[in-house]
């Protein structure tokens, strides 16, 4: 059977997470299920549930991790997932590099690069191990001062 809009009882929200992108932190726990189903090898699409207190309020992490201890769970905080990610995850990466020549000091190195949190391309001028300036080309500056990189 095919799950479409009305198949489950609501209320619910149905809306796709992020539209593809990636994220280093899961923004939410409906962002962290999509995660986990993608770090599972499995499709990228998850389900949630409120677990509720016999007060009728929303379970906190300490209710959670009885309930789990309780049924044999295992449970991940958000916290957990997102520093999982950010040591095991790349979400920068070199899309073009070309030489640049200019009246300004000769030729540069210019190297664009995408991420995959908000999929703005990044540029950077390099001479050397000098970066001169990086640039968002959706409009920001990210840097107008001279760094120091340790690669080439």
């Amino acid at each position: 059977m095919r799950a479409v809009l009305g198949t489950f009882p609501g209320p619910a929200i149905y809306f796709p997470s992020l539209q593809g992108r990636r994220c280093p932190r899961a923004v939410g726990h409906t962002e962290a299920s999509v995660d986990l189903a993608r770090l599972a090898g499995l499709k990228p699409a998850g389900v949630i549930c409120e677990i509720m207190r016999e007060d009728g309020s929303m379970a906190r992490l300490p209710d959670l991790e009885e309930f789990a201890e309780k049924h044999g769970l295992k449970i991940v905080s958000v916290a957990d997932l997102i520093k999982y990610k950010m040591r095991n995850e790349k979400f920068v990466r070199r899309v073009v590099e070309t030489r640049l020549p200019t009246r300004y000091g000769g030729d540069f190195k210019l190297v664009a690069y995408e991420n995959d949190v908000d999929a703005k391309t990044h540029l950077a001028f390099v001479k050397g191990i000098l970066i001169l300036m990086m640039l968002s080309l959706c409009g920001s500056i990210r840097s107008v001062s001279p760094v120091m990189c340790s690669g080439p």
